[in-house]
């Protein structure tokens, strides 16, 4: 379990190479539970809570995977997998300081934070975005990386000119068959806002509608 967990900080193993592991093999489940060593549980100067808070592990009764447990959603997205592997890194440090994190996740959302736009979002188009982000998150230099996924995510949502939604609550943008849908326009009346959109492959009109 020490080399997979391994592998999966230094960029090795993929993420959705490891979720099932991590979530289905108990000798995984074990190996996790007791990375905080027993010395350190009634110890607040110990080592390794330099990494870790201490008060947050007492409270799942320095179980890391239990905690880890309450607050990972497992859909291989990338702020999923940044929460993961950022977690199991801090702990993992602490045994093996000479690992060498990939810092994959980081990376890539931080590109997303660069690069999408607030406009861009919703359950139906995450997947798109994501694998644009995942794609790019490679070329180098870095203000090339942005300029490009910022073209590429545009591309993707059909967007011209400055015709796009202005949302007055969270992104909630339609998927068609097999992209983002194309912003039509926005209709406002006193109570809310109808977001209209259109499927450039179906022809398919979808209306979304937010309130104030």
């Amino acid at each position: 379990m020490t080399l997979i967990v391994r592998q999966m900080l230094e960029g090795i193993m993929p993420m959705e190479q490891f979720l099932p592991l991590f979530r289905e093999n108990d000798e995984m489940k074990r190996y996790i539970s007791s990375l905080v060593p027993d010395e350190a549980k009634e110890d607040r100067g110990h080592s390794i809570w330099e990494y870790v808070n201490y008060d947050v592990l007492r409270n799942v009764n320095f179980d890391p995977y239990k905690l880890l447990m309450t607050f990972m959603r497992f859909d291989n997205s990338i702020g999923d997998s940044l929460n993961l592997s950022s977690s199991l890194y801090d702990l993992y440090r602490y045994h093996y300081p000479d690992i060498k994190y990939a810092n994959i996740y980081e990376d890539m959302f931080d590109l997303y934070l660069d690069a999408v736009r607030e406009c861009f979002g919703g359950p139906e188009v995450e997947p798109y975005i994501e694998q644009i982000v995942r794609k790019n998150v490679g070329i180098r230099p870095k203000t090339m990386r942005k300029k490009i996924t910022k073209e590429n995510i545009a591309s993707l949502f059909h967007i011209s000119d400055k015709n796009y939604p202005r949302w007055i609550q969270g992104a909630e943008w339609p998927s068609g068959r097999n992209s983002p849908m194309e912003f039509i326009c926005q209709k406002k009346s006193k109570e809310s806002v109808i977001y209209v959109f259109r499927d450039l492959e179906t022809g398919e009109e979808r209306s979304v509608q937010q309130f104030y």
